[in-house]
């Protein structure tokens, strides 16, 4: 144990305190340039899923998603993720070429409580 008393369940004050995104005045703009639409206008996150599950380009896509500062502190994450459907080695090649990590390194998946026990085979 590292720990024997409980974890505070306030959350920290000043936890999205890092840096803003650097071109944050023009993003908008850029965006609509480009054509972009917003995740919330695309059907937000079953739109996600949607994408990254029956894309039929045959190419999975590794999506970015950024919201608003950076996290701060010392277990902080950077309010920044990196999705992408985790099944295949040459997935976990690509994941670790695109942030610049060894070839060991392992992917992290999510699972929805739903899926568990098909994932697992067992409950868990």
């Amino acid at each position: 144990l590292w720990r024997i008393i409980p974890a505070p369940q306030t959350p920290q004050a000043l936890q999205y305190l890092g840096f803003r995104l650097w071109d944050e005045e023009i993003l908008e703009m850029e965006a609509a340039k480009r054509g972009a639409q917003s995740l919330r206008e695309l059907g937000g996150v079953r739109f996600l899923a949607e994408l990254l599950t029956t894309n039929l380009s045959g190419s999975k896509p590794i999506l970015a998603l950024v919201r608003g500062r950076q996290e701060y502190g010392p277990r902080a994450l950077g309010h920044r993720s990196v999705i992408a459907v985790p099944d295949s080695e040459g997935m976990r090649e690509r994941m670790n070429r695109l942030k610049f990590r060894k070839w060991y390194r392992p992917v992290a998946p999510m699972i929805a409580d739903e899926a568990l026990e098909e994932v697992f085979g067992q409950k868990v």
